[in-house]
């Protein structure tokens, strides 16, 4: 949780490994964001402010809508089928979780995953590694905190699997003002349902907004 204190030790202990692999994984979060590091005190959970999401947010927005424009007009048919299987497989999730009368985590972690597979599509047709790993970072960073607040719930899913078979659609039959259209809708509504979640996250733990100033 966010400004729990972490040890390796313990997490290595947890996961059966060597402290080799944790101290690495951690560095790498130290450096998404998600942990960070106190001199001579440790390493802790970061939390986050309603100015973090909002920027992640407008982040991915400029940097996916501006890829993506370039990358529709040279999309080839092995990636228009990966879009859709990609497409297919949350509906899959989608109705495993309509179906479901206890949702689980896994179902909704399958989902999510399937989600920035069909991000990356985009992302690794544009061939550029920088603008790939800036998004994936935003990404991981809503998405953990997501997890966190435990809010998704079955309308955030349908309403993101719909904007995926909206971009799908656009980007296959070339239509590159559909498409970034219809990216741009699809991360602004995102970003209204991570606001909304962080905001009864508050309100359920008690605690105060953050300030950066």
């Amino acid at each position: 949780m966010p400004g729990q204190k972490l040890s390796e030790h313990r997490l290595a202990e947890t996961c059966g490994i060597s402290r080799t692999p944790i101290h690495g994984a951690i560095l790498r979060l130290i450096e998404e964001g998600i942990l960070y590091q106190i001199e001579k005190s440790g390493t802790y959970v970061a939390d986050f402010s309603r100015a973090d999401i909002l920027s992640a947010y407008d982040l991915r927005e400029a940097i996916e809508t501006h890829e993506l424009a370039k990358v529709i007009p040279k999309l080839s048919a092995r990636d228009r089928r990966r879009l859709d299987a990609e497409c297919a497989a949350m509906h899959d999730c989608l109705v495993a979780l309509q179906n479901q009368a206890n949702r689980t985590p896994a179902l909704e972690t399958e989902f999510l995953n399937h989600d920035i597979a069909f991000h990356r599509i985009f992302l690794n047709a544009s061939g550029n590694p920088l603008a790939t790993k800036v998004v994936l970072v935003a990404y991981q960073r809503n998405r953990f905190f997501g997890m966190l607040s435990r809010q998704h719930n079955l309308h955030n899913v349908a309403w993101a699997w719909y904007y995926h078979v909206k971009i799908a659609k656009a980007a296959s039959c070339g239509d590159v003002e559909a498409a970034v259209e219809w990216m741009r809708r699809h991360i602004r509504r995102s970003q209204r349902d991570a606001l909304a979640r962080y905001a009864q996250a508050l309100r359920q733990s008690g605690r105060r907004e953050i300030s950066r100033a």
